[in-house]
């Protein structure tokens, strides 16, 4: 060490502290989430009056671009089951 440099103590913690905090901001980040957005022009109408659909090849959700046909990993909320592997089939918006 030279002169001047302050020797740090090492902070100690409990990993539940660690866990705590996670699930806080795994909590704050649910309550944040937005709706998906559609991306690009309309490619397709279909249906008619309130129950017709726009389809479009991307969307946007949670800061990332989506593609037909793009591969996804879906997590689930419970930590017992397993993550599944899911393929983007159709992107439409109601209304």
């Amino acid at each position: 060490m030279t002169a001047g440099e302050v020797e740090e103590e090492p902070v100690a913690f409990h990993p539940l502290d660690v866990v705590k905090q996670n699930r806080e901001e795994d909590e704050e980040e649910e309550e944040s989430v937005e709706d998906p957005r559609p991306v690009g022009d309309v490619i397709r109408v279909s249906g008619e009056g309130t129950e017709s659909r726009k389809h479009y090849h991307s969307f946007a959700f949670d800061g990332n671009q989506y593609h037909l046909e793009d591969p996804v990993l879906l997590v689930p909320e419970e930590q017992n089951q397993k993550p599944k592997m899911a393929i983007i089939k159709k992107s439409e918006e109601f209304g």
